[in-house]
């Protein structure tokens, strides 16, 4: 249920079977009526009437990392419906090489009770989410274009025992062979096939990810297809571009905005092994280098192989080696965006072709953002830098494409192979000057802002206490009439002292809101904290007697019947001592105090909560509505004029509350996951 929690639209099982029939079928025609080489320009996430899903979806319990089997053996029972010819009706095979793997599959499942499920069964028979009265199993052995397997056993393995189990090898194991065989069945097809390995993380010594260490960030990638895609001298092109690129970004001065891991293309895995280091830590010899790319390169990647469009707001670049074949790339989009499928004559070489495409995609999302609104935050030298580089790089594309004009075989020329290597050398040092740059605005933690945060947090609880101590003795408007002007001196000079500081509080990162983030945290800490001092260390009175409505993180109190107010918010004191708290106000400030509590234990896990900003905003809304209730409660019992008045600035606090978070909930920030359902307000983005 993770892939269905996470895109619960793509992923959507619960349309009826005839639906996801008929998508399945209008990927069939689609293909048919285009003829030969459909498979790379029909998009396989469209069916009839333009609905986009998938056609066949099979989620599996996959929370309970003590669950070492039950998603991988639902994805390799399942996995032969689509690699293996089906059976006869008698359940043997024409073949007997194809009897043979199916068997292997069939040893492959720890769990053989799992093939008891429906899914095993006759067509539509209840609980058949796989085979259906109109696509049977020759269809779908046939006619997928896309096929997703995610197992999970591993990573469980990792968080339950540690990468160092025998369990691990285990399960490693079972995984390798899963691959053997579906290379088997990749190479026996006729389709064009291309098989992706990956993981989307690596794991500590303990097991656990979620950091930023080389082993918790670094995985896997392993390519195989059944059609060469790659002949030696495209490779030494790549490794040209890639070389090319790198000395672009050597020059570029964004300052911090590049790290390593984007300027250059390769990687020294000397975090995996201690035989490249002393007992010091030096390194003793070289390790080897491996080429490495960004996991979001696998976005544009997949999405030109598969002949659809690069998605709008992609920010990685093409892998090189996919595109470098001397023919345009696989199913690669129309000149300038024309559309899918459009593959074109050749004239242009692959890779250069992919990553202009991917460039151009790039720089209309940069456009787009900035102008859609102002406070788009990008700096003006960023921005300036960006237009540059691809400006540089189009004329530059041009230029060749005036060439290569010339001739049939001028493309073969060894200049015009030079030229072609360097534009697309240009592009694709755009496309990581973008990704560094915005890595640093959007994907960086502050570390002096995190501080700042910290600070006001614990200077508003400091605030609280204090204002809590100080009603038991005033009133508000003495509190207010002796505190006022401290506080707003104390704003002041703080907002003064930060902003002359806002390179430190700002760090490396290139924030566009650097300074008004610092301004606005020095004139909170500084208004805070002058209350706070005021309130401590000013003369003190005493009052006659007081109603008084404070709201807090913990409760709103009111005044009640009996003439008793509440402790921890309203207090009547004639002889400076206040009543004990009625039980109604106890177990609202328990309530509180809990909910508070245990959302702040939620930060310690290495998971989120998904949808934990509507799940905050119902609890803080819940309580307040609570309190709100409970200040009307108070107001109608109330005896005297001066409870009266308290229990009308309890009813008002709460009320106050309760449309401040519903303001506060339309300044949204969203996982991409989260979309459409949740629409980003924030800094503006489209």
């Amino acid at each position: 249920d993770t892939w269905m929690s996470l895109f619960p639209d793509e992923l959507s099982d619960t349309h009826a079977m005839e639906a996801n029939d008929t998508l399945w079928s209008g990927f069939s025609e689609a293909r048919a009526s285009a003829g030969a080489g459909a498979d790379a320009g029909a998009d396989p996430g469209t069916g009839a009437g333009g609905r986009h899903g998938w056609a066949r979806v099979r989620p599996f319990p996959s929370l309970n990392v003590w669950d070492l089997d039950t998603v991988d053996d639902g994805v390799l029972s399942r996995l032969p419906m689509f690699l293996l010819p089906p059976a006869r009706a008698d359940g043997t095979d024409a073949d007997p090489e194809i009897g043979a793997e199916r068997k292997l599959w069939r040893g492959l499942v720890r769990q053989q009770a799992m093939f008891g499920h429906s899914d095993f069964g006759a067509a539509d028979s209840p609980g058949n989410t796989m085979v259906s009265r109109n696509v049977g199993a020759e269809q779908l052995h046939r006619d997928w274009d896309v096929i997703v397997a995610h197992g999970l056993g591993v990573d469980h393995c990792g968080h339950r025992f540690g990468p160092d189990h025998p369990a691990i090898s285990q399960k490693l194991g079972q995984m390798n062979r899963a691959i053997e065989l579906i290379v088997q069945a990749v190479n026996r097809s006729d389709k064009r096939t291309a098989l992706f390995v990956f993981g989307d993380h690596g794991m500590d010594p303990k097991g656990d990810h979620g950091g930023d260490s080389p082993r918790e960030v670094d995985a896997a990638l392993w390519v195989y297809s059944n059609v060469p895609w790659k002949t030696k001298e495209s490779g030494e092109r790549v490794g040209r571009v890639l070389e090319a690129a790198e000395a672009i970004l050597d020059s570029v001065a964004l300052g911090p905005a590049l790290d390593g891991d984007l300027r250059s293309s390769w990687w020294l895995n000397t975090h995996l092994s201690d035989e490249y280091r002393g007992r010091d830590g030096v390194s003793r010899v070289g390790a080897p280098r491996l080429r490495s790319v960004p996991q979001i390169d696998l976005v544009p990647t997949l999405s030109l192989a598969l002949g659809l469009h690069v998605p709008f707001n992609n920010l990685g670049a093409v892998i090189p080696e996919f595109f470098a074949a001397d023919a345009a790339g696989p199913g690669a989009a129309g000149a300038d965006g024309a559309g899918p499928g459009a593959a074109g004559s050749g004239a242009e070489w692959g890779l250069l072709r992919a990553v202009r495409l991917n460039a151009a995609q790039t720089m209309r999302y940069l456009e787009t953002y900035m102008s859609s609104t102002k406070s788009h935050g990008f700096s003006d030298e960023a921005v300036l830098a960006w237009r540059d580089m691809y400006a540089r790089a189009e004329t530059s594309y041009r230029e060749l494409r005036d060439l290569s004009a010339h001739g049939a075989g001028a493309r073969r020329r060894p200049s015009i192979m030079r030229l072609e290597e360097s534009v697309a050398a240009q592009y694709y040092a755009f496309l990581r000057v973008v990704l560094g740059t915005l890595r640093q605005m959007w994907a960086q933690f502050d570390a002096a802002l995190i501080v700042a945060g910290l600070a006001i947090l614990a200077a508003l609880l400091g605030a609280l206490a204090a204002l809590a101590a100080a009603l038991r003795h005033e009133t508000p408007d003495e509190i207010v009439a002796r505190a006022w002007r401290t506080s707003v001196g104390g704003g002041i000079a703080g907002a003064l002292v930060a902003r002359s500081l806002a390179h430190l509080l700002s760090g490396k990162a290139a924030t566009h809101a650097a300074q008004h983030e610092a301004l606005a945290a020095g004139l909170v800490l500084g208004l805070v904290a002058a209350f706070v001092a005021a309130l401590v260390l000013g003369p003190r009175h005493r009052s006659a007697g007081a109603g008084i409505c404070t709201c807090t993180g913990t409760g709103v109190g009111a005044g009640h019947a009996d003439g008793h107010i509440d402790r921890s918010t309203i207090c009547s004191t004639d002889s400076g001592s206040c009543p004990r708290t009625p039980r109604t106000a106890c177990v609202l400030n328990a309530v509180a105090a809990l909910a508070a509590g245990v959302h702040g234990l939620a930060f310690t896990s290495n998971s989120f909560t998904f949808r934990e900003d509507s799940i905050v905003l119902y609890l803080a809304q819940t309580l307040a509505a609570a309190l709100a209730l409970a200040a009307v409660k108070a107001l109608r019992a109330s005896a005297t004029g001066q409870q009266r008045a308290a229990g009308i600035r309890a009813l008002a606090c709460s009320a106050a509350v309760l449309v401040l978070n519903r303001v506060l909930s339309y300044s949204t920030v969203c996982r991409e996951e989260q979309l459409p359902g949740c629409m980003p307000t924030f800094y503006g983005k489209p």
